[in-house]
């Protein structure tokens, strides 16, 4: 069985001296508006688009609504996750958009995400923000509705622990609008704990029925403006945005002894409430810098060291100015030079509960790329918030953001309506440089799906993946990682590639012909009940396909493996040279998952009880009190009020202390 706190290669030569505290961010997934992969994000952000849109024809209908808003929210792949298509129907989309990208943000770090073997159990985390639940407004019928509204928090949690085996840690978060922020640094306070070896933290947030957006314009919330209410804009109230995502986990040192990809590490991060405040939803200067000041403390670094700030700044013209103080006296104060600042809502709108996993997902990509996105439509700005001489900067281009001498920094900022507030440093992992080596031999490289058409768009969305790198990957890390880092299905390619640029010359011919154009590639599909045979579990067929691997001769050990013989293939695969690496992940194959009324919804409406609305005559009656006490129940009551039975009396005036 893979085990996550087993799956520990030699040690590279550390590029930092690390500490107990510093979590490192090993793998990534979202999906935000107009941006289902990292990739799709970067570009929208580095162009500086918007992704607000009005409302989808499909969700109600609406002129004058609108915001950011995710595709297919619909569909799921049903079978893939267990369930029949009755259970995916009922089944909440944000449960089941959750499903998914932990399944990604794990392939994504590396590690396959199923656990094979029902006896191993991994200490795995997960940890869920959220603040909606609304699929049960959409119920078709009074049975339908009865059910979900059973529904609770717990679920997006606890359905992705029951279903990945994971035995850590599993918790569903509401601090509304900071729930992601807040479920990320409860991820790294349990990792610190012992609790777990290795977290999953995320959000997801839907829009799923107009009845929100009715609320939200009643108190006065969403901008009458699109354009203007977004971040330090001259707006009157903030623009709603939908996403979902995860980021896996570790301590920072047995990430890099793993040799994981890291993109970046957790420094420190601190959560915290304002008290009572002038009213309930009323913002907090002092408390926001206090939470800046906590996690700055717990990151053991100056605010100087700073290099960037993704500010919360949804819109809402008191709040903006609340954090723009907030961020004036903890950052701009000290600066040496202006810090500059942002903010990813301006580009997607508020994610509420998500919005803290959006902004995460910016800072990490501008890191990787070592540039600042443009923030938007802060012209005219909030003429509450002053930035003249303040030391900090809003972004309006695409810039660089240059290397100092000590690694880049950033912090991210979360506040949320009822007083939580959350903080996290953000550093840069820059990686010890490779040692040199002469290993010029060809590689292994391992494709599988459950069937041909998703083999087939997996083939499809590598090979473009491949042609977007701006620097040519490591054919060794490839192969490592789509043998060690991926579940293995029923339909299985493998082919020898000497390079990078043969793979991806390789997998264009096959997208154009349905095969490769080499002698070395085998292809299979897996029988459900895979025979065994007694000889592949011996230990001498288990030398010998390592050496034969050890040579770079995949004659004998490649077919079989196409042809589903059982045996300890990650044991194998483990001594392929290279490391993990992110590549675009599985395809689901998606089919459409809605509410749909029952067979008999109209006998089930008309049978099923109604409320029912209690008359003050009724509820005179029902109040007579009883004119004796039956003795059972008055000896039950003596010996818990502790008094004597002849004293309880059917009208006495008892008090529970």
């Amino acid at each position: 069985a893979y085990d996550y706190q087993e799956a520990v290669t030699e040690a590279a030569p550390a590029a930092r001296q690390t500490t107990e505290d510093e979590i490192a961010i090993v793998g990534m997934s979202i999906r935000f508006p107009h941006a289902e992969t990292l990739e799709d994000l970067w570009q929208l952000l580095a162009e500086g688009r918007d992704a607000i849109t009005s409302v989808p024809a499909e969700r109600w209908e609406s002129t004058t609504q609108g915001g950011g808003f995710l595709q297919h929210i619909d569909r799921f792949d049903a079978a893939h996750f267990g369930m029949n298509a009755i259970e995916a129907d009922h089944t909440d989309p944000q449960v089941r958009l959750l499903l998914e990208e932990a399944w990604k943000a794990l392939e994504n770090a590396g590690y396959p995400p199923l656990v094979p073997g029902a006896d191993a159990k991994q200490q795995v985390g997960v940890f869920v923000g959220s603040m909606y639940l609304h699929y049960n407004l959409l119920a078709p019928d009074v049975q339908t509705k009865a059910e979900l509204s059973l529904m609770s928090y717990s679920s997006l949690a606890h359905q992705l622990s029951y279903f990945y085996n994971f035995e850590g840690p599993s918790k569903a978060i509401d601090t509304a609008c900071a729930s992601a922020m807040v479920a990320i640094h409860d991820a790294c306070e349990s990792i610190r704990k012992g609790e777990c070896n290795m977290a999953l933290a995320g959000a997801v947030n839907l829009s799923l029925h107009p009845d929100k957006y009715t609320a939200l314009e009643n108190l006065g919330l969403i901008g009458t403006d699109q354009t203007a209410s977004r971040s330090f804009g001259n707006g009157d109230g903030f623009v709603p945005g939908e996403g979902a995502g995860m980021v896996v986990l570790k301590p920072l040192s047995q990430a890099i002894a793993d040799e994981d990809h890291i993109y970046g590490i957790i420094k420190g991060s601190s959560v915290s409430h304002n008290g009572r405040t002038s009213l309930y939803s009323s913002p907090s200067t002092e408390g926001y810098q206090k939470a800046m000041e906590q996690a700055l403390q717990a990151a053991k670094v100056p605010a100087e060291s700073i290099g960037y700030l993704e500010a919360a700044a949804n819109g809402t013209p008191l709040t903006d100015a609340m954090e723009a103080d907030a961020l004036k006296a903890v950052y701009g104060s000290k600066a040496s030079a202006t810090i500059p600042m942002g903010s990813v809502k301006s580009n997607l709108g508020h994610l509420e509960a998500a919005s803290g996993l959006s902004q995460l997902a910016k800072v990490l990509l501008q890191l990787k790329h070592g540039q600042i996105a443009p923030s938007l439509h802060h012209e005219p700005r909030n003429p509450l918030i002053q930035l003249d001489k303040s030391g900090l900067e809003l972004v309006d281009t695409l810039r660089d953001w240059p290397e100092g001498n000590a690694p880049r920094r950033a912090a991210i900022g979360s506040y949320a309506a009822g007083g939580t507030n959350a903080h996290l440093i953000v550093e840069e992992y820059k990686a010890a440089l490779p040692t040199a080596t002469d290993y010029r031999q060809p590689a292994l490289i391992l494709l599988s799906a459950p069937s041909e058409a998703q083999l087939k768009s997996y083939i499809n969305r590598l090979a473009h993946y491949l042609e977007q790198q701006q620097e040519e990957m490591s054919i060794q890390d490839i192969a490592h990682t789509l043998a060690n880092g991926r579940e293995y299905f029923a339909q299985r390619l493998a082919l020898v590639c000497a390079d990078t640029q043969e793979l991806l010359s390789q997998l264009k011919i096959w997208e154009q012909e349905g095969q490769f154009h080499t002698d070395a590639q085998w292809q299979g599909q897996v029988a459900a009940q895979q025979q065994v045979y007694p000889f592949t579990q011996t230990e001498d067929f288990r030398q010998l396909m390592q050496t034969r691997l050890q040579q770079a001769d995949f004659s004998e050990l490649a077919p079989k493996w196409t042809d589903g013989f059982v045996m300890n293939w990650r044991e194998l695969f483990a001594a392929l040279p290279g490391r993990s690496i992110p590549l675009p992940t599985m395809v689901f194959n998606h089919r459409s998952h809605w509410l749909k009324p029952l067979p008999e919804a109209s006998v089930a409406a008309e049978s099923s009880p109604k409320p029912k609305a209690i008359t003050t005559e009724e509820s005179a009656k029902e109040t007579t009190p009883p004119t004796e006490i039956d003795p059972q129940l008055r000896s039950m009551l003596a010996d818990l009020l502790q008094v004597s039975a002849e004293t309880l009396e059917p009208e006495a005036d008892v008090t529970l202390m």
